[in-house]
């Protein structure tokens, strides 16, 4: 009968065995300590001498050692004993060969750290769910425009037609953002985020609400009292905490609302929204493809898969297009997840997510086999060991084990080291994209997710193959016998031809590589080194906007004009208040804050365009006053006044470069240019057949307001509006501070802004805090140009001196023979260096070809000017550079070769 209680107790002895290994070894040594005395003791009775007996004991018992070795196996699992011993031997050898470990470690470290960073990045948004029970069951809707290839996102009839119709999503909720500014007893005022929304959209993520109630379908009644719902930290925040907050009135704009609701901690559903009130859809007051833009979702059914569902949404949609040709012939309704159309990545897929990891990915494995050619340079100076190992019994697959695993340590750390590296990485990256763009869904998190670490192991796990199994395959695969005379003969493994053409490639990639990495960011980098033409410190610039949507019950066509009248008047207003301020030194406004302004192609009477299109030129629309309170000189014309916004000549002013570049220095005043304006589905780069706006006269020339010492060709030409005050609700007032820092006087100028009017509402930058974003984006950039440039560097130059290593010892009884001839240094030399001269030279001119195929290949953006200029030449040099000076080493070596010991040693 089966003993399984027996069974379990030998198991459990043997993992007690492999866990306490010097308690077992100090029990073996003298149990068998023990049974020699035994032994001996016998023999001794027996009438031998103690030392006779001591030998006869020996004998009888046997091999000391063998008899260790099978209680070793009897006792605990010999596998993994021989496992322990390879990590053992794995991590001697990092410290027995630096050089190798800190070269092939940063070079892998920084390739793992690219790789896990780009694919945390992709994942965190490709797979962003809503926190919460069956989160990646809500899904978004929205129709599509095959005409624009855009969104259509004025859709409130048809999000009437899919509540109604729809069986395969439930609970359809829509939302849109409104800014508007809070007003509660006791607090100052504050411009928010709101999140417009239906009753069953608040409810889809399936949270009940902290205190009080949600928002429910009565609140969407046109004539429903306004209410409102607060998030957690509001309601902290704001109101501390007091569950009295509950029916008090505050006033989002002009509108009274009573607070019904608190939300748990943590909810901020639908994106980074702490504040909710009923969404008024009436679809009876727009037309089809017309009104609000709104954001639609819901939940899928109960074992319904999102294909279900858009078979089922497409149905629909193609019926409401045979209905309504006019307007949604070129729609195209599409379900995605919730974080899709939130982000703005319709349709991605996970193939394309799997194509691009897998492009990034080929840097870690071009650098996996650099470190496979120095671990087999490793690896051919241990061939006595290999030799000796193999002469004793040792099989094949157990060195090829050993020097796997001696590999995968080393990858394994350089793992560890580059997780590391792309946890400061992603945390560098997401401030940097929470400074520029704002904060991040709350719904995505930049964290490492088990997926990215099963990635990071699988990479580990393939570079520990490669870097591993194929040297250990290639030292391994030959005779014993052959072995054995190779290092009696001390003539030493030998580079194949693939080793060698992987050291071509290395330094052709390197050539192609790098430049167009350089090439692509070098615009960003020389972007970012752009500074203005005046101090930044003193400038504020205050974003301000009024509410552009009616409320409920309101014309929406006499909302809009009355709103234009009240903006004129305000601008005014706010201009006028804000100068009488004691630590004002100047104001102004402004469509566009200077160094952000748009662009457009343009046409001048007169001018020839060059042959790569219309010159594209960045365009603002500036008050009269806006190039004195910068500081800006008038080089020729005259400055722009306030009529001039109506004058029927649209007089214009541009800048030195629009003159210089554009122009070609010609005389600028009385010129006329006019817009090129593209129809929606957008022309090709140069067609000129487009819609055109009409001529502006140039009525003078300005000073330019940046430059840039690295690439003054990076300055744009500019085309300087009069601004026609109060025509947009959207405007930047321009604050130059007397004397102090600009950031100090934000707090006032957000309550005059407030004090004038409740619907104005204020985003301050500062001149400065937007200079140190683009640093911080610069440095980032730098510093992961210069960590893949250091390790390729390094790479190679290891590479190149494994190579001639190799040479200089496969070529040593020639050297020797040479010597003894009357060769000089200088031939010697010659000789070494021919090989390295050659590998690397075939490898630059290789890499210059591909750098130039690949740029054509991108369209001729990938290296630019500077690129084909100045990087594919300086990494070339530097290539060679690398290679010669790593060649030195071998190369002194090869000098110090004496004839005779050379001849002696073969």
């Amino acid at each position: 009968m089966w003993d399984a209680v027996g069974v379990v107790r030998r198991l459990f002895l043997r993992l007690l065995s492999f866990f306490r290994l010097n308690r077992a070894e100090t029990d073996l040594a003298r149990e068998i300590t023990s049974h020699l005395q035994l032994l001996e003791d016998e023999f001794v009775a027996k009438g031998m001498s103690r030392d006779e007996a001591r030998f006869a004991a020996r004998r009888a018992f046997g091999g000391v050692e063998q008899a260790k070795e099978h209680q070793r196996d009897a006792r605990g699992f010999r596998w993994l004993d021989n496992r322990r011993i390879d990590f053992t031997m794995g991590a001697r050898m990092l410290v027995k060969h630096p050089a190798l470990s800190l070269v092939g470690g940063i070079g892998l470290a920084v390739a793992i750290a690219i790789g896990t960073a780009f694919f945390v990045f992709f994942y965190s948004y490709i797979y962003a769910t809503i926190p919460g029970p069956d989160g990646h069951r809500i899904v978004g809707l929205e129709n599509w425009s095959i005409k624009t290839n855009n969104e259509v996102r004025q859709a409130a009839h048809d999000f009437v037609t899919w509540r109604g119709e729809l069986k395969t999503v439930q609970e359809l909720g829509a939302f849109r953002t409104i800014g508007r500014n809070l007003f509660a007893a006791g607090a100052a005022p504050e411009s928010i985020r709101v999140a417009e929304i239906t009753a069953t959209g608040l409810t889809v993520p399936h949270v009940q609400p902290r205190l009080g109630r949600a928002l429910t379908a009565a609140d969407e009644a046109p004539d429903a009292p306004p209410v409102l719902v607060i998030g957690s930290d509001a309601w902290a925040s704001r109101f501390n905490s007091d569950p009295a907050a509950i029916g008090r009135e505050v006033r989002l704009g002009e509108t009274v609302h009573t607070i019904v609701g608190v939300m748990p901690e943590g909810f901020e559903f639908p994106v980074n929204h702490s504040y909710w009130t009923a969404l008024h859809l009436d679809p009876s007051r727009h037309a089809r493809r017309a009104g609000p833009a709104i954001f639609i979702f819901g939940r899928l059914a109960p074992d319904t898969t999102i294909e279900q569902a858009q078979a089922e949404l497409s149905t629909i949609a193609a019926s409401a297009a045979a209905q309504y040709p006019d307007t949604h012939a070129d729609l195209r309704a599409r379900v995605m997840p919730y974080a899709h159309p939130i982000l703005d990545i319709q349709g991605v897929t996970s193939w394309e997510f799997a194509m691009v990891q897998s492009m990034v990915s080929l840097l870690l494995l071009i650098v996996t086999l650099n470190v496979a050619i120095l671990i087999y340079a490793r690896t051919a100076t241990r061939q006595g060991e290999i030799a000796v190992r193999t002469a004793l019994g040792a099989s094949r697959s157990r060195l090829v084990t050993q020097l796997f695993i001696e590999a995968l340590v080393l990858c394994g750390v350089s793992a560890l080291a580059g997780v590391m590296l792309a946890r400061v990485g992603l945390r560098m990256g997401h401030g940097i994209m929470e400074t520029e763009v704002g904060r991040m869904p709350y719904f995505v998190t930049l964290g490492i997710p088990w997926s990215g670490y099963l990635y990071v192991a699988l990479a580990t796990l393939i570079a520990a193959v490669i870097a591993g199994v194929v040297p250990a395959l290639q030292s391994t695969g030959r005779r014993m016998e052959t072995t054995l005379k190779e290092f009696g003969s001390r003539s030493g493994l030998r580079l194949g031809r693939t080793w060698t053409t992987m050291i071509v490639a290395q330094v052709a990639m390197a050539v192609a590589g790098l430049p167009i990495a350089f090439g692509g960011f070098w615009g960003d980098i020389t972007r970012a080194s752009t500074t203005m033409t005046f101090e930044t410190r003193p400038y504020l610039a205050a974003m301000i906007s009024s509410d552009p949507e009616p409320p409920p019950g309101v014309d929406p066509e006499s909302y809009r004009r009355d709103t234009a009248i009240r903006a004129a008047k305000l601008q005014v207003d706010l201009v006028e208040r804000v100068e009488r301020e004691p630590q004002v030194e100047d104001v102004t406004l402004a469509q566009a804050i200077p160094g952000n302004e748009p662009t457009a192609q343009v046409e001048v009477e007169g001018v020839t365009p060059p042959v790569t299109g219309p010159p594209r030129v960045e365009f603002n629309h500036v008050a009269e006053d806006f190039f004195r309170a910068f500081d800006v000189p008038l080089v020729a014309g005259r400055w722009l006044t306030a009529a001039d916004a109506r004058n029927a000549a649209r007089p214009i002013i541009v800048n030195q470069t629009f003159v210089r570049r554009v122009l070609g220095n010609r005389d600028a005043v009385g010129m006329r240019l006019r817009f090129i304006r593209a129809p929606q589905d957008g022309p090709a780069l140069g067609d000129t057949s487009v819609d055109t706006e009409p001529w502006h006269e140039i009525a003078g020339v300005a000073g330019d307001l940046s430059t840039n010492p690295i690439d003054p060709e990076l300055i744009r030409p500019a085309v300087f509006h009069a601004l026609d005050t109060g025509s947009e609700s959207r405007a930047t007032l321009l604050v130059k501070v007397r004397g102090q820092d600009a950031a100090a006087f934000a707090a006032p100028l957000r309550e005059i802004a407030m004090s004038l009017d409740p619907t104005l509402r204020v985003t301050l930058r500062t001149f400065v805090e937007m200079d140190r974003q683009q640093q911080i984006a610069r440095r980032l950039i730098l510093l992961a140009l210069s960590l893949i440039s250091t390790a390729v560097l390094l790479l190679s130059a290891a590479s190149i001196y494994a190579l001639m290593s190799f040479t200089v010892s496969r070529r040593r009884k020639e050297i020797g023979i040479r010597a003894a001839m009357g060769a000089d240094a200088t031939q010697l030399l010659r000789g070494i260096f021919t090989t390295a001269a050659v590998q690397l030279g075939i490898g630059v001119i290789v890499g210059i070809g591909l750098s130039f195929l690949a740029d054509v290949l991108i369209g001729g953006d990938g290296l630019g000017p500077t690129g084909r200029r100045v990087f594919v030449p300086v990494m070339a040099v530097v290539m060679i550079a690398v290679g010669l000076i790593a060649s030195i080493g071998p190369a002194r070596r090869g000098l110090r070769i004496q004839p005779t010991e050379a001849l002696r040693a073969e």
